[in-house]
């Protein structure tokens, strides 16, 4: 149980939840009337994924900088790095 609430930290941490913003990727080809060309789907897969793993990134960096700052914060004090759920060694 105890890795499965690791695990959920992370991915709060990476915010990945934030990646739905990739369906921007997506809709240049759904407007170009070329949706139902296959080939297609391996790099737009890869993109998105690619853009998730960046926008990652640098929200981790972002609350690495800004942690001393997050801890005395009402409500960032609740994300995962300042409430001391992840170390910062691991981060």
């Amino acid at each position: 149980m105890k890795l499965y609430y690791l695990l959920v930290n992370y991915i709060k941490f990476a915010r990945v939840s934030h990646w739905l913003k990739g369906i921007v990727i997506i809709l240049p080809i759904v407007f170009s009337g070329k949706f139902i060309d296959f080939t297609l789907y391996i790099p737009l897969f890869k993109t998105f994924i690619i853009f998730g793993l960046v926008s990652s990134i640098s929200y981790c960096i972002n609350d690495i900088k800004d942690y001393q700052k997050d801890k005395l914060h009402k409500y960032k004090s609740l994300k995962p790095l300042a409430s001391k759920r992840i170390d910062l060694n691991n981060a």
